[in-house]
């Protein structure tokens, strides 16, 4: 049997197969919406009573280092600490607005989990390169979601219209940017400017692209993208049960090495704006693990890239006051 799992091993790591597992894969959701099909299992799953914790996660709660020693992500830390059944629907930049459609199916069903985790970063909330972004914008997953009534029909995963092409890429690098810092103008000025940054050495200019990039734009709490979070804080209000969140770290002192004095009052006044609609319609009844601002750069997978991905000691840590938090509401 081992030498049978071995040879299993072996062969799935033979480039020709990963080539085509891949092909395959990127053919698979150009037609297939991985948002929907995620959504139809937790269904099933809720129909079934198998969910103790619905985990609402993005990036931040699917992501390990290469170099991590312990490559668990952060839900499963968090189902070996509390012992229980943890179910993640999850995806890179995955937006209040998405959360919201999943939720308003979700309370269609008879059957609850015993408590919700919900994570949103602060960009992801308001940001161009987030939520104009052919893909992980999830624009025509919310537009399918939004034309089913309950969660008894039937939702199509299969669209051909989910396929991405050059052409909106292409609309995508033209669109207009406004940063604190101005190291570009439009999305594909600053794509140019960061291109090759990963692994490479820490070059100022382009870090500083980077950082403007991912963290630079401005919001004001009139910004029609706000509306989203008191929306998604209405359906988790009336969905019934207990609500953890938090807001996925920023890297702080990194991007104040890269302007300092500057950076961090931008990304500070950039928070208090996002999380006062959530908050003025949960206030207490959500539970906050910790702001954006409280994990060091030791506790990030590269705090230099600009993102929001702990490393498994910050996984760990974040995974027991979690834990620590939904005993305190019954779990």
């Amino acid at each position: 049997m081992r030498r049978f799992v071995m040879f299993l091993v072996r062969l799935l790591n033979h480039t020709p197969i990963m080539r085509w597992f891949r092909t395959a894969r990127g053919l698979r959701d150009q037609y297939v919406d991985p948002q929907v099909r995620q959504l139809r299992g937790v269904i099933r799953q809720m129909e079934r009573g198998e969910i103790d914790v619905l985990y609402l996660g993005d990036s931040s709660s699917t992501f390990f280092g290469q170099d991590d020693a312990d490559h668990r992500r952060l839900p499963e830390m968090l189902e070996a600490e509390l012992g229980r059944r943890v179910t993640l629907l999850a995806g890179p930049g995955y937006s209040p607005e998405l959360y919201a459609e999943f939720v308003r199916l979700l309370a269609t069903l008879p059957q609850r989990p015993k408590a919700v985790v919900l994570t949103r970063a602060v960009r992801i909330c308001y940001a161009v390169h987030v939520r104009q972004h052919p893909e992980y914008g999830y624009r025509r997953s919310v537009e399918t979601l939004r034309r089913v009534p309950d969660a008894q029909h039937h939702l199509r995963a299969f669209d051909r219209r989910n396929r991405r092409t050059p052409a909106d890429m292409e609309r995508f690098r033209a669109l207009p940017v406004t940063t604190r810092w101005g190291r570009a103008s439009t999305v594909g000025g600053f794509l140019d400017q960061v291109r090759g940054r990963r692994g490479g050495p820490e070059v100022l200019e382009r870090q500083q692209a980077l950082f403007d990039y991912f963290h630079g734009e401005p919001v004001t709490p009139d910004h029609p993208e706000l509306v989203h979070l008191r929306i998604l804080a209405e359906r988790l209000r009336d969905y019934g049960v207990p609500v953890v969140h938090y807001w996925p770290p920023i890297p702080v002192h990194k991007g104040e090495q890269y302007f300092p004095g500057e950076f961090a009052g931008h990304v500070h006044a950039a928070y208090d704006v996002c999380r006062a609609p959530f908050e003025e319609v949960l206030g207490g009844q959500a539970l906050l693990v910790e702001s954006p601002f409280e994990t060091p750069d030791d506790e990030f997978i590269d705090s230099a890239d600009g993102s929001e991905h702990w490393n498994d000691a910050g996984r760990l840590r974040i995974a027991r006051r979690i834990a620590e938090l939904l005993r305190d509401v019954g779990l």
